[in-house]
């Protein structure tokens, strides 16, 4: 007998709260399991077992005092393989102890063990979605996940993928599935997503998608109608070494894509607080890769209600009454350090498009993917080529074919158009495996005298 329950995240906030109890108690619930939530609510925890319900705790956040219950995470040690976890991965590596320890007690003895592959999936598109570093069992979920994808057994994901299923790269998932499957949890409706996922009848899933793709262009509104607020605000709110934008009105499902959105256009450690009633500010926090903010803020856990979640992108609430002392505490903390001016893009190798075509390079390209945080594609100097033409397209972006010598390879560049040959070129080189060719993507341009 089994509830799934999804805590109110738009009038809530994160975490496992008090006011779910009664509803647990009056469905006559015995065991809470939480997911990627839970290990700063130790206070819940005692709530829970006084009324009878025994907890475990799966979180894949840090926290100093562990509730006293079992929990299960994988922030052992930061040399262990299970450390990078995302909320879903921790689950799903608890599916798998579960599995492995009935299964040597016989307990699929006269029915089939369930199969884990398509779990793999979910794991794999959570993983690239709250964007942990693709290391340690990250990869062996991302690497086998990522080629169950292309092959989907979730009938609401092949529709999600519609055309993309038989070429697809993370950037499809990144651009694509990800974003909507944001919008059903940023806009208040995890439940419409769940049911979607669970569904195989094909009517059913046409309106679900329908309401799925609807949700989505609202978030894509909201989001530039916030941006635009925010971007008239900023020069207030942007000081020397950070940026603090403090607005009441903000909604909350969007906190994270506005504190991103700055970071990446200052270059600065960006914090964006909300109204949570009278007395308390809820927001996020996104830094840039050279500075641990949740380490330094961390560091004066007196300032904030709740503070937690990764070094470079994380949630917290801290009470009205100590803004003033936050805002102190960051021009003290940050007085050295000196944000980039300008994002360098590193490149791994200098070479020819020619050498690409080498069996032993296509077959590495194939086996590298996917790419994502921490584990980025190789980037590849080209100097010595010709472009032979160049074809906009959805009119932001152009396809640009390569030659060199008889090679000739198809290149694409988003949001950008080339308009003169330039004479080097920063590039991902991939396989498109849906025409199983070799092609590029170009990161950036330059004349070689630049």
């Amino acid at each position: 007998n089994l509830i799934v329950y999804f805590t109110d995240r738009i009038n809530d906030g994160y975490g496992f709260h008090p006011q779910s109890l009664a509803h647990f108690k009056a469905k006559g619930v015995s065991l809470i399991i939480t997911v990627d939530v839970g290990i700063a609510d130790g206070g819940t925890v005692e709530l829970a077992k006084g009324a009878g319900m025994d907890v475990i705790i799966t979180d894949h956040h840090e926290f100093q005092d562990l509730p006293r219950t079992i929990t299960i995470t994988g922030k052992r040690s930061k040399c262990d393989k299970l450390y990078h976890l995302c909320g879903a991965g921790v689950v799903f590596q608890l599916v798998k102890a579960l599995r492995s320890y009935l299964f040597h007690r016989g307990f699929f003895a006269e029915k089939n063990a369930p199969r884990l592959k398509p779990y793999l999936e979910i794991a794999c598109l959570a993983t690239l979605a709250d964007m942990v570093p693709i290391l340690g069992e990250n990869r062996l979920i991302t690497y086998f996940g990522f080629r169950e994808l292309e092959r989907s057994s979730f009938p609401a994901i092949r529709a999600m993928l519609g055309e993309q299923k038989y070429g697809l790269t993370e950037r499809d998932l990144q651009f694509s599935l990800i974003p909507r499957i944001n919008a059903c949890f940023r806009l208040g409706c995890p439940e419409l997503f769940f049911n979607f996922l669970k569904e195989s009848d094909e009517r059913k899933l046409t309106k679900h998608l329908e309401e799925i793709d609807s949700l989505n262009e609202e978030r894509k509104g909201i989001s530039v109608s916030l941006w635009e607020d925010v971007l008239e605000k900023l020069k207030e709110a942007e000081r020397e070494k950070f940026v603090l934008v403090v607005d009441e009105s903000l909604p909350k499902g969007h906190l994270g894509l506005l504190a991103q959105r700055i970071k990446s256009l200052t270059g600065k450690p960006t914090i964006v607080l909300t109204g949570e009633g009278k007395e308390i500010l809820v927001g996020s926090a996104r830094a840039p890769k050279d500075l641990n903010l949740l380490s330094i803020l961390t560091q004066r856990k007196d300032i904030f209600v709740q503070i937690g979640g990764h070094a470079y992108a994380f949630g917290l609430k801290i009470k009205k009454a100590k803004l003033e002392e936050l805002i102190h505490y960051l021009e003290e903390s940050l007085r050295t350090y000196t944000p980039l001016e300008v994002e360098c893009i590193y490149v791994d190798y200098e070479g020819s498009i020619s050498e690409f075509f080498e069996e032993e390079n296509i077959l590495a390209l194939r086996e590298l993917p996917p790419y994502g945080t921490g584990y980025d594609p190789p980037i590849v100097l080209l100097k010595k080529f010709e472009i032979s033409r160049i074809k906009p397209f959805k009119e932001r972006h152009c396809e640009v074919w390569l030659k060199d010598g008889f090679r000739e390879v198809r290149s694409v560049l988003f949001n950008r158009k080339i308009e003169k040959e330039p004479l080097l070129l920063a590039c991902v080189p991939y396989i498109n495996s849906y025409s199983d060719s070799l092609e590029f993507r170009i990161e950036d341009f330059k004349d070689e005298l630049e």
